[in-house]
């Protein structure tokens, strides 16, 4: 913190919630939930400090790239212009609480046939998106799963209602607020 605040440059450290923090992981080596040092140096000292991590630390370099100009989602998708559009965007599997947020829904959608709940994401739990699809085909208010290009999210993002996320794990700080 010392070193970015004399540098000027900000800090930004995230550890993903899943990776690092879920349940079947070892407790975490002393020290991993704070990384006071900035870019190829957090990141080396990690590789060698926690072997244990090496693979689930990663440099992302500072860089932000704009969405693309959105391209119309809801006629795209047979999405009436006065539904409201819950957006769900998730990988599909357990940990992110898919099924559990959507059950969450039903008495809400039985009061308002109007509202129409998106889930995008890829498709990472065979056997989750099957429950998932299952729970679709009973509820007609459910659309997707399906992946999106960044022209599509872009335009998702720009003509939803509400976004919804249901993940047991973000590691602190929700990565659908990060992006």
């Amino acid at each position: 913190l010392k070193l970015s605040k004399n540098l000027r440059i900000p800090l930004g450290i995230t550890l993903t919630g899943t990776d690092v923090f879920h349940k079947e992981n070892p407790s975490l080596p002393e020290g991993i939930s704070w990384i006071a040092a900035l870019g190829e140096v957090a990141y080396k000292t990690g590789q060698e400090k926690w072997p244990y991590y090496k693979n689930k630390i990663h440099l992302v370099r500072p860089s932000l790239k704009p969405l693309p100009i959105p391209i119309p989602f809801r006629p795209q998708k047979g999405i009436d212009k006065k539904a409201f559009l819950i957006l769900f965007l998730s990988g599909i599997r357990p940990i992110k609480g898919v099924r559990e947020s959507l059950e969450g829904l039903i008495k809400v959608a039985s009061r308002f046939p109007h509202l129409r709940v998106f889930l995008g994401g890829a498709i990472i739990d065979q056997n989750y998106y099957n429950s998932i699809y299952a729970f679709k085909n009973k509820h007609k208010w459910l659309m997707g799963p399906e992946s999106l290009t960044r022209e599509e999210v872009s335009g998702a993002l720009n003509e939803a209602d509400l976004f919804m996320s249901g993940s047991y794990s973000e590691g602190g700080t929700p990565n659908a607020f990060l992006e």
